[in-house]
C-alpha cells in the first residue's frame, strides 16, 4: 500500500514542506522549533526529540519539545548506556520500549517510547528521532511506523548536509587560524634574520674599506661571530619547531627535588 494513502490529508502536506523547512533561509533552531512542535502535535505524543551527532561520539546534540511547554529545550547531552537510543545508533533499526513506573510511586503508570535512527546516504548513522507517548502500553501502529520512518529520513537528508557546512566552516575557521599564525610566524623569523644580516652587510662593508684599522677589524669580527650565532639558534629553533610537527612532543615524568627555604 503506497504510504500516501495511508497519511491524512495534513500528515502528507508536512512530509512535502518538511525538506523545505529544514532547508530555509531560517536558523536551525528555528526551523527545529517549528517542525518538533507540529510533530508533536500530529502524534499527539507527551515529547518529541531530535539527537543529532556522529557515533562513536558519546555527547549529542538534542532539540526537544515537550507537551505544555512553549520554547524548545536545547542541550549537549550524553547517551544512556543501554538506553533505547543507543540500541538504536548501533543496530541502525528503529525500536520501542514501554516504560513502566517504578513500584512505590503514588501511581502506576506506562508509557512509550520509539527511536527511529537518522541514516543518511543509505548507510551514515547521524543521530535518532525520538517520540515519547505517555498512558500507552501498545507499539506503533504499522502506518505511525512508516509515518516516523519518512520523517526520519527527510532529517537526515537536510541535517546531514547542515552538519557537513559546519564541520566546512569549522575546518576552514581553523585554516584561516593556521595561516594567520604562520604569517605571524614569518614576519618574527623575518624580523630575526633581518638584523644579523644588516650587521654582516656593514661588516663586509667596513672590512673592504682601506681605512679600517686592526683594532676595528677585531670588533667587526666580533660583531660577524655575534651575528652568525643569532642565524644559527633561529635556524636551530626552525629544526626543532618542524620536529615537532612532524613527530609530536613526548612528556616524560621524572621526579625531582623541590627546595623548601629554611623556617627563621
Amino acid at each position: 500500500m503506497s504510504l500516501l494513502k495511508t497519511l491524512t490529508p495534513e500528515q502528507a502536506g508536512f512530509l512535502v514542506e518538511l525538506p523545505l523547512l529544514l532547508n530555509s533561509s531560517m536558523t536551525l533552531d528555528t526551523s527545529l522549533d517549528t517542525a518538533l512542535r507540529y510533530l508533536r502535535a500530529q502524534l499527539s505524543a507527551e515529547s518529541v526529540t531530535l539527537v543529532l551527532g556522529f557515533p562513536p561520539q558519546r555527547v549529542f546534540e538534542c532539540w526537544t519539545i515537550c507537551s505544555g511547554e512553549h520554547e524548545l529545550n536545547k542541550q549537549n547531552s550524553s547517551i544512556k548506556e543501554g538506553g533505547l537510543i543507543e540500541e538504536v545508533l548501533n543496530t541502525r533499526r528503529a525500536a520501542s520500549r514501554i516504560q513502566v513506573h517504578e513500584p512505590g510511586e503514588s501511581a502506576t503508570c506506562s508509557g512509550l517510547e520509539y527511536c527511529v535512527p537518522l541514516v543518511a546516504r543509505e548507510t551514515k548513522v547521524i543521530g535518532v528521532f525520538q517520540t515519547r507517548w505517555l498512558e500507552r502500553d501498545s507499539t506503533p501502529t504499522n502506518n505511525e511506523q512508516r509515518y516516523l520512518e519518512h520523517i526520519s529520513r527527510q532529517f537526515a537528508v537536510s541535517l546531514y548536509t547542515f552538519l557537513l557546512f559546519r564541520q566546512l566552516r569549522k575546518t576552514n575557521n581553523l585554516l584561516s587560524t593556521i595561516n594567520r599564525k604562520k604569517e605571524d610566524m614569518i614576519t618574527v623569523i623575518q624580523h630575526e634574520l633581518n638584523t644579523p644580516i644588516n650587521l654582516i652587510q656593514n661588516s663586509i662593508e667596513l672590512l673592504t674599506s682601506k681605512s679600517t684599522d686592526d683594532a676595528m677589524r677585531a670588533k667587526i669580527s666580533e660583531t660577524l661571530s655575534r651575528a652568525f650565532e643569532r642565524i644559527s639558534r633561529v635556524s636551530r629553533q626552525l629544526k626543532e619547531a618542524s620536529l615537532v610537527a612532524t613527530e609530536g612532543v613526548v612528556v616524560e615524568r621524572e621526579s625531582c627535588l623541590l627546595y623548601t627555604s629554611p623556617s627563621p
